[in-house]
């Protein structure tokens, strides 16, 4: 994510996506980025379309998006009008064009319930192999706080180092999280419990994997924290959201196939449910 050329906007219209492209705006500012909106239109076989009609609506649409983009000094920005599966088609454009970053709303939040990610987003999570930046609606453009929790693989290195450049290039203050479960008391047999001193002892041992992960990486002249915790990971990362007030979390995921292995009873999916923020998963 160090060079972002190519961002693609994927809009619905809502406000969601109206807070994801102002994000896109500044991300496009700061690495002067080109930009590809795109709407896709769902088709439904039992339900017979005026396709023609809903094209020069929603062409209209993005033209008027895409003004709105120049005046704000976004010179490079194309327009893409697709029938089908949403989700199959953003990711595919994309790929065409090579960019490096999807960006588009969260669902939105409905008779006080907690956000959720919406049936498009959750699908472009899990299926594309670019990064993909879910903007939570209601969310400012302005990333002041990042929250990165670590696993000590070589996937968490690449995502750290972007995670520490997005920091720089925004100069905000960001929380590198690790969290750790404690020891089992079934380990030690029926009735037993692992005792005080093997605990400190665990915990001390994952201080120092810890900081040795830490040790391969340059913060100089950043904000940042580092943080153990001791539970359950997902409720941790949550915790730590919402201790700090940040509104970027970034997370690693492993493979091409982004999350569609993690997001079945994992960590990333638990977190994703409560969207506590603006969320970019790095593949």
């Amino acid at each position: 994510m160090k060079s972002l050329e190519r961002i693609v906007i994927a809009t619905d219209f809502s406000q969601a996506s109206e807070d994801a492209k102002e994000m896109a705006l500044r991300l496009a500012r700061t690495f002067n980025s080109e930009i590809l909106l795109i709407h896709v239109i769902p088709e439904f076989k039992d339900y017979p379309v005026a396709k023609s009609k809903i094209r020069k609506a929603v062409t209209e649409k993005l033209r008027q998006m895409k003004a709105d983009l120049n005046r704000q000094g976004i010179s490079s920005v194309e327009t893409v009008v697709k029938f089908g599966i949403p989700f199959e088609w953003i990711i595919e454009h994309s790929d065409e064009m090579d960019a490096n970053v999807i960006v588009l709303g969260s669902g939105e939040k409905v008779k006080g319930e907690r956000f959720h990610l919406g049936t498009t987003a959750e699908r472009v999570v899990r299926h594309a192999n670019k990064p993909v930046w879910v903007v939570k609606s209601g969310s400012p453009p302005h990333i002041r706080k990042i929250v990165y929790p670590v696993a000590s693989s070589e996937t968490s290195r690449r995502a750290l180092t972007n995670a520490v450049h997005l920091a720089r290039t925004f100069e905000a203050h960001l929380t590198v999280l690790t969290v750790f479960e404690p020891l089992l008391s079934d380990y030690f047999g029926v009735g037993r419990t692992p005792g005080e001193t093997k605990e400190k002892i665990w915990k001390r041992r994952q201080q120092d994997q810890f900081d040795r992960f830490l040790r391969a990486f340059n913060f100089e002249s950043l904000g940042w924290t580092k943080m153990l915790r001791r539970g359950k990971a997902h409720e941790e990362i949550l915790a730590v959201v919402h201790e700090t007030k940040s509104n970027l979390l970034v997370m690693g995921s492993e493979g091409r196939t982004g999350l569609s292995r993690m997001l079945v009873g994992s960590t990333t999916e638990r977190v994703v449910r409560e969207m506590p923020c603006s969320m970019i998963t790095l593949k």
